[in-house]
């Protein structure tokens, strides 16, 4: 077929662009697939569909993978006190989010983010079987966090500290490289600096520091 040859000499072309750096490129995890049928590549599915459109997605394995986590670290969890939960699954619910927010991934934390809840539902119905549904939900649910309208937010009643949601991380799409400009072109510096710059104030997240306040000194 004539695409299957152009993607055989576009391979070519790689493999000595490759070798002028000193790289050499996977034989063994390389094939030549059509855009149709689709490729898992790190944790994505790429694959275009019948309208014309090119989407990235997170793969059916990586969901796969995160529900299993999820499970996995809220199994394990049984006994330990609502803060406890939270620490264990923020991070990996922003990390998870931060990594797939740059493609359609909107219907996936949803999807996500259903699926934990039903676990911690239940993990919340351990810990109390011999109370009513209405109960479990006002201890361990509410409308935690003031910015969002949303009264099924996990968190502690004590505390107040709530689980970041799925759902709340907002897609942000990825910047397109303008025309053939590439990092190799000693021209396009000050371009793809811009280009790192915004990435990095993008993915950076302010930090507050809490420092305790000095003693006080001791006049001899």
């Amino acid at each position: 077929m004539p695409q299957s040859r152009t993607a055989e000499k576009i391979r070519h072309n790689l493999e000595q662009w490759l070798a002028t750096r000193g790289l050499t490129h996977n034989t063994g995890k390389t094939r030549i697939v059509h855009a149709t049928s689709g490729i898992d590549f790190l944790g994505f599915n790429v694959r275009r569909y019948g309208d014309g459109k090119l989407l990235i997605r997170p793969s059916k394995e990586a969901v796969n993978r995160i529900r299993k986590r999820l499970s996995d670290e809220v199994c394990a969890l049984r006994g330990a006190p609502p803060l406890a939960v939270i620490a264990r699954l923020s991070p990996i619910i922003r990390g998870w989010t931060a990594y797939y927010r740059t493609v359609v991934s909107s219907h996936t934390f949803h999807t996500v983010e259903h699926h934990l809840w039903r676990v911690l539902y239940q993990w919340a119905r351990r810990r109390h079987r011999n109370k009513p549904w209405r109960w479990v939900s006002a201890r361990y649910y509410g409308k935690f966090n003031p910015a969002r309208n949303d009264r099924w937010v996990f968190g502690d009643q004590s505390t107040g500290i709530y689980l970041h949601r799925f759902s709340w991380t907002a897609i942000v799409r990825h910047q397109m490289v303008i025309g053939t400009a590439s990092p190799d072109n000693p021209a396009l510096t000050a371009y793809w600096a811009h280009r790192h710059a915004r990435r990095s104030h993008r993915h950076s997240h302010p930090r507050t520091i809490i420092r305790t306040p000095a003693p006080p000194m001791q006049l001899a």
